[in-house]
C-alpha cells in the first residue's frame, strides 16, 4: 500500500529530482485572497517552484501583484464555474499533454508552510501522491465503500478516503485520469452534484470520492500510492477536529507540516451563520479566530499580504492569540481540547458504526 513516510532522517537534504509543474485553478473572484496566500506561501517556501495558475476574473491590481513572482505562468480560467472542483483531471491532463513528466495539483485554499519537494522526490517515481482526508470529513472508506458504490471490480482496500487537495500524477497515470474524467462527466454524477452535499451518496460527494473509488478498483490496483498524512504532513482544517491537541503537540515539539489546508470555513469569507447549538457556534467562531491558516499568514506573510480577515473577529479570539505568544500550536488550544473531548469519541463511534453498516457482497 505504501503508507510509510517517504522522508527519512536526511530526507530534506535530498536533491530535488524531476520537479513537477504545479497547477492551480480558481475562477471565483471572492476567493482571490486564497490564491494570493497560496502563491506567496509557495514562493516563500520554494522560490524556484514553477506554477501554472488559472485564475480569472482577477482584481485590477492582480497582474502587477503576480508579476513580482518569477516562474509563474498565469492563464485564464476558461472552464465553466459549475465545474467546481471537477476541473482537476482536465488541468492535470493539459500539463501532461504539454510534455511535463509530472504535474502537481494544489487547491487554491492551501498554503505552503515548508518545502514539499523532498517528500515528492523520496516517493517512487511513478507513485500517485494524495493526502489523507480530514478527520471531520468523509474519512472512512472501509469495505470498499466508494468502489462498491460505482460498481467497480474490487482491487485493494484503502485505509481512508484520498483527499485530492494535493495530487501528484505522472505520465504513467493517464489511464486513471481519463477514467476519473469519464466518471466525473457521467450524467449520474452530474445529477448528484445538484443535490446538497449532505444528501449525496458517499461515492459521489465530490471528485475525491470518485478518485478513491478508482484507486480501490482492480483496474488500478497496480498504481503505487503515497499519502501526506493528516497532522504530520498536512493540517486539514475542517470542523471542530480540524486541529487536534495531538496535532498541536506534534507541531509544538517539532516543525510545521508541509501544507495547511483551509478545507472547511474559508477565512476570507464571512461565514457566521447561526448554528442550532448556540454554544457551539460561539466557540467555533473563536476557534476560527485562532486558525492555523490565519496565524501562519499573519506571522510569515505580512507585510506583503494585508487582509482585514486576519484580525480576530472576537475579543476571546484576540485574547487566545496573545496567550499563545504567537504560537500556531498554542493559540486556540483550550477550545481544541474541549472539542477533542466532546467530538473525538463521538467521531470514533460513528466510524465504527459506519463500518458495521457497509453491506458485504
Amino acid at each position: 500500500m505504501g503508507l510509510q513516510d517517504p522522508l527519512g532522517a536526511n530526507g530534506e537534504a535530498m536533491q530535488h529530482r524531476n520537479v513537477p509543474l504545479i497547477v492551480c485553478y480558481e475562477n471565483r473572484p471572492e476567493c482571490e485572497d486564497g490564491v494570493r496566500v497560496l502563491v506567496a506561501s509557495l514562493k516563500r517556501a520554494i522560490p524556484g517552484a514553477r506554477l501554472r495558475l488559472y485564475h480569472n476574473p482577477a482584481s485590477p491590481d492582480f497582474a502587477d501583484w503576480i508579476g513580482q513572482f518569477p516562474g509563474i505562468e498565469w492563464r485564464p480560467a476558461t472552464l465553466p464555474a459549475s465545474a467546481g472542483w471537477n476541473v482537476k483531471p482536465h488541468v492535470l491532463t493539459e500539463a501532461l499533454d504539454d510534455g511535463h513528466e509530472q504535474a502537481l495539483w494544489l487547491d487554491a485554499d492551501l498554503l505552503v508552510a515548508r518545502d514539499f519537494f523532498p517528500f515528492l522526490a523520496a516517493a517512487p517515481a511513478d507513485a500517485l501522491i494524495a493526502t489523507e482526508e480530514a478527520s471531520w470529513g468523509s474519512w472512512d472508506d472501509s469495505e470498499f465503500l466508494r468502489t462498491r458504490g460505482w460498481g467497480l471490480e474490487l482491487g485493494r482496500q484503502l485505509p481512508f478516503t484520498a483527499n485530492s487537495c494535493v495530487l501528484r500524477v505522472t505520465q504513467a497515470h493517464r489511464g486513471l485520469i481519463a477514467a476519473w474524467q469519464e466518471l466525473l462527466s457521467s450524467p449520474v454524477y452530474i445529477a448528484a452534484q445538484a443535490a446538497d452535499s449532505s444528501t449525496r451518496p458517499p461515492h459521489m460527494i465530490g471528485d475525491q470520492d470518485v478518485l478513491t473509488a478508482l484507486l480501490g478498483a482492480n483496474a488500478f490496483k497496480h498504481i503505487e500510492l503515497r499519502f501526506m498524512r493528516r497532522g504530520k504532513h498536512i493540517l486539514q482544517l475542517f470542523g471542530p477536529l480540524g486541529f487536534t491537541i495531538r496535532e498541536r503537540l506534534q507541531i509544538g515539539f517539532g516543525r510545521l507540516p508541509l501544507i495547511i489546508h483551509a478545507q472547511g470555513t474559508k477565512p476570507w469569507k464571512v461565514e457566521r451563520a447561526a448554528h442550532k447549538r448556540r454554544w457551539y457556534g460561539r466557540l467555533f467562531a473563536i476557534y476560527q479566530d485562532t486558525s492555523a491558516y490565519i496565524m501562519f499568514v499573519e506571522k510569515y506573510l505580512q507585510p506583503g499580504l494585508r487582509f482585514a480577515w486576519l484580525a480576530p473577529a472576537s475579543r476571546a479570539g484576540a485574547v487566545l492569540r496573545r496567550l499563545g505568544f504567537g504560537s500556531i500550536a498554542l493559540a486556540g488550544a483550550p477550545i481544541a481540547a474541549l472539542f477533542d473531548a466532546v467530538y473525538g469519541p463521538r467521531r470514533m463511534l460513528r466510524r465504527m458504526m459506519g463500518r458495521r453498516r457497509v453491506p458485504r457482497t
